[in-house]
């Protein structure tokens, strides 16, 4: 009897086996040379039918995939016809084809470390004089943090929070994480004026001094 059953598993293996080997998938390939760094869509992709190991199959990019790729970038220069893998694509840095910046601050800098993703922010540079403008306004919080108060090396109420900028407010920001003098301003739904919530923000940095001082 145990011989029997021994048999019959060794047979159902098999079977499986044969069944893996014979099965199909529906996988993207590069329909053409898509070089590094640029931004794919599904016109990108060509599906075809492959025999691959399922562990391979997870790697690969399939049908249902495809539609939320757009937008994403190619990590390396993929050959025309070449089998694309997940790892070969990467999400854009910020929306709007904008820039991700980090911005460390302390939480009593920053709305009491109660900032989340999505929220609009303004920054606001307080001058050595006392005076004080706003750098940009209006950008998209994409990530907000704060390290655990057990890592050796974190400052008390430490944070940061990472924002989606152009290129001209990133360098406007990085002066002002330079100075180590400003303010974060949640700005989420402010109506109007430098508040107003836009696409990447808007640049108010001629803003009258003296504002949102500290």
């Amino acid at each position: 009897m145990i011989t029997l059953l021994a048999g019959l598993l060794a047979m159902l293996l098999v079977f499986s086996v044969l069944r893996e080997r014979d099965a199909t998938s529906q996988v993207a390939t590069a329909g053409a040379e898509i070089r590094a760094g640029t931004t794919v869509g599904r016109a990108s992709f060509r599906l075809v039918n492959v025999h691959v190991p399922a562990e391979v199959r997870s790697r690969l990019i399939d049908q249902a995939a495809l539609a939320r790729l757009r937008g994403w970038i190619a990590t390396r220069t993929i050959q025309a016809g070449e089998l694309v893998s997940r790892g070969d694509l990467r999400p854009p840095a910020a929306p709007s084809a904008l820039r991700s910046m980090s911005i460390p601050v302390e939480s009593a800098h920053a709305v009491g470390g109660s900032l989340a993703a999505g929220d609009r922010v303004d920054v606001i540079q307080v001058d050595e004089d006392g005076q004080a403008r706003y750098v940009v306004s209006g950008v998209q919080v994409l990530a907000a943090g704060r390290p655990d108060a057990g890592v050796i090396g974190a400052a008390a109420g430490s944070s940061s929070i990472t924002v989606a900028v152009d290129a001209r407010q990133a360098l406007k920001l990085a002066a002002a994480i330079r100075s180590q003098r400003f303010e974060i301003v949640r700005s989420t739904g402010a109506a109007g004026g430098t508040g107003t919530e836009g696409t990447g923000g808007q640049d108010t940095s001629t803003g009258t001094g003296g504002q949102g001082g500290p």
